[in-house]
């Protein structure tokens, strides 16, 4: 067998500067292998023109949920209120979506959060 033996992943990316650099900082030192981003987070950006630069390993995190209760982020996707709060937040709690999130909704919002990673240029090997 040949290949990758153990894959050390970074989850998160994108939520904040501090996980952008801690993230650049083990890829660089070799201590993670992969990481993944959460689209609809604001320092996203941040993130996103670094892993270009790069030949690192990175994913979409799915991101159905702002558990945070003072920092939250908003869906990617427009219309689809199954998913927010009555601010327009991603819900809080996951039990909350799997109860109130619509099938359509779901798809809707993953798809658009794989849009957006395109539409800055990146080119991600998983979700």
């Amino acid at each position: 067998m040949s290949g990758k033996k153990l894959i050390i992943h970074a989850d998160d990316v994108g939520m904040c500067h501090t996980v952008n650099t801690a993230t650049i900082k083990a890829f660089r030192e070799g201590i993670v292998t992969s990481c993944s981003l959460m689209m609809p987070c604001p320092w996203v950006l941040e993130v996103a023109e670094q892993l270009k630069e790069e030949e690192y390993d990175y994913g979409i995190h799915s991101t159905l949920n702002s558990e945070w209760i003072y920092y939250k982020w908003r869906p990617v996707a427009d219309n689809v209120p199954s998913l927010v709060d009555d601010y327009g937040y991603l819900l809080r709690d996951p039990l909350e979506t799997v109860k109130k999130g619509l099938a359509e909704h779901v798809k809707r919002e993953i798809e658009e959060q794989v849009k957006k990673s395109f539409k800055m240029g990146l080119k991600p090997s998983h979700l």
